[in-house]
This record gives C-alpha cells, sequence and structure tokens, in this order.
C-alpha cells in the first residue's frame, strides 16, 4: 500500500476477498478499523477465530458488496478480483467503495512469455475439472514436495499447507484471468482515480493502486 503507520492511523479499510481473515484481523494492530467480505464458507471461520473488537467479517458478494458508497479510506484486494467472471466488472463494483482522496490496492496475475506460463495455461483446462478431493491428492503428492524444495533453494520457507493453498489457487479456480499493468492503469483513470503506481512487479503478478481524485 506504500502508506506509514502514521498515515492509516485511524483510517478505515475493508478487505476484499479476505478469506481465513488473519490478514484482516493483523491490519487491526495499526490502529485501523477493517472489515473483511468473502462470499466463500471462510468467512464463517474468520468471524469465528477474530478477536479484534475493530476487525468485523461480513459474508457477501463482491460485485454487489454490502456497504454505503465510499465508506472507505483503503479497499484492498490481493488475488481475488481476477478469479471473478469478469475482472474489470469487479474492479468497478469495489471502486465506488473508496471515499475521495482514498486508495484502492489490488494484486492481479499477469501474463508470462516463457514455458512455464504455458505449461500452467494448459494444465489448469484439466486440472480446474476435475473433483476437488483429486486435485487435493495430485497437488499434495505430486506438486508439493517439488514447490516446497524449489523455494527451499530460493531461500523462502512455506509450510505444506501454505504449498498447497498456492497450487489450487493457480490451477482450481474456474475464472483465472491475466492484465498486463497497463491494462489495469486504464480502469483506474477511467474511474477517476490518479496518482497510480506498482508496487510490487513479480512473476505472474503485480500489485498496483491508485487514490481517488476528490
Amino acid at each position: 500500500l506504500s502508506v506509514t503507520p502514521d498515515e492509516i492511523r485511524g483510517k478505515k479499510l475493508v478487505d476484499i476477498g479476505c478469506g481465513n481473515g488473519v490478514l484482516t484481523s493483523a491490519l487491526v494492530d495499526f490502529d485501523l478499523e477493517t472489515y473483511g467480505i468473502d462470499v466463500s464458507p471462510s468467512i464463517e471461520n474468520a468471524y469465528e477465530n477474530n478477536k479484534n473488537e475493530n476487525a468485523q467479517f461480513i459474508q457477501g458478494d463482491l460485485q454487489n458488496p454490502p456497504f454505503q458508497l465510499e465508506t472507505f479510506d483503503i479497499v484492498y484486494s490481493t488475488g481475488v478480483i481476477h478469479h471473478t467472471n469478469n475482472t474489470e466488472l469487479s474492479f468497478s463494483c469495489i471502486t465506488p467503495l473508496v471515499k475521495p482522496k482514498g486508495r484502492l490496492y489490488v494484486w492481479l496475475y499477469k501474463p508470462e512469455k516463457d514455458l512455464r506460463h504455458r505449461l500452467i495455461v494448459k494444465v489448469r483446462k484439466v486440472t480446474n475439472k476435475l473433483p476437488i478431493w483429486v486435485q487435493y491428492i495430485f497437488y499434495l503428492v505430486f506438486l508439493v514436495p517439488w514447490g516446497l524444495l524449489k523455494e527451499a533453494l530460493r531461500g523462502k520457507k512455506l509450510t505444506w499447507r501454505e504449498q498447497l493453498i498456492n497450487y489450487f489457487d493457480v490451477l482450481s479456480p474456474e475464472f483465472r484471468f491475466e492484465h498486463t499493468p497497463e491494462e489495469v492503469k486504464i480502469w483506474y483513470l477511467k474511474r477517476n482515480f490518479s496518482n497510480l503506481n506498482i508496487t510490487i512487479l513479480e512473476y505472474l503478478g503485480f500489485g498496483i493502486y491508485g487514490d481517488k481524485n476528490g
């Protein structure tokens, strides 16, 4: 998000597609009032495990968010809207939640021009049509050990569960769209945002924010 603790103190943030809510709850430590929204049953665990009074969890559809317009100083969504039926449509549904002079941050997949990326695309055409339990066994037995070894060689430490979730995120969803930073910048500009900045540019993905004019 490229903000300091002083800049966000006392602000209101919504985590779009919060999943298990761990990050949403942790953000309260920065003196934020946080809200997590997710359409999946994981929101129930987020609610039950939440110990912070300033963190709230709501089950809802990001394309029809259950909030008033211009409610939040920060709208945050990482690795979520590209798994919906239309990424830009979902983007347009969450932008009205941002207050004037507020900030919108998203992390999205981007295309790559290499063999690994082409292989991912081909494998997905098979895996995302398999029953979940078959995917679980396939990823756990054949992909997770290789993934853990690869990350260890890079100096990164992941648990087997974290690596498994990574494979599910890439190979399982019905929708997995990819976009270039240049394309997404146009989305921001069309919706009255400026001060666009790419904060993360990595293999397969990027993070970008913009501030709403007000």
